[in-house]
């Protein structure tokens, strides 16, 4: 029996059919044992369709979390990607950077010793 599926209709309809008729479990125990047995099960029933009432709107909203903290770590996960590649490129460009700093200091220092061979050659 799929309890969750109990309409509140359905849920309305068996509770005043209990509250009009007025049976008591004692009452239906004299009449009959499983009588009496299925009208605990109907309570046990209500009592569950009440507690859904407040547990139903927790239920989806985790669902939607749960959706939504799917999808907030697929979107970390691809921005960590991306952070890495963009550290990658950093590290090449200081390395091309400090490559091209040495380049400009050895072509200085030939640049300064061609002046002075320049000057002492007048």
């Amino acid at each position: 029996m799929d309890v969750d599926s109990i309409g509140p209709k359905q849920f309305s309809a068996v509770k005043e059919y209990l509250i009009g008729s007025k049976i008591a479990t004692e009452q239906m125990q004299t009449v009959s044992k499983a009588g009496a047995g299925f009208l605990r099960f109907v309570h046990a029933v209500l009592g569950y369709c009440e507690v859904l009432k407040d547990v139903h709107p927790k239920r989806e909203k985790v669902a939607k979390l749960e959706k939504l903290f799917s999808q907030n770590e697929r979107d970390l996960d691809r921005i960590k990607h991306e952070l890495t590649k963009v550290e990658e490129d950093i590290k090449q460009l200081n390395e091309k950077l400090a490559a091209t700093k040495e380049e400009q200091a050895t072509l200085q220092k030939e640049t300064k010793i061609m002046e002075c061979r320049l000057v002492a050659a007048d």
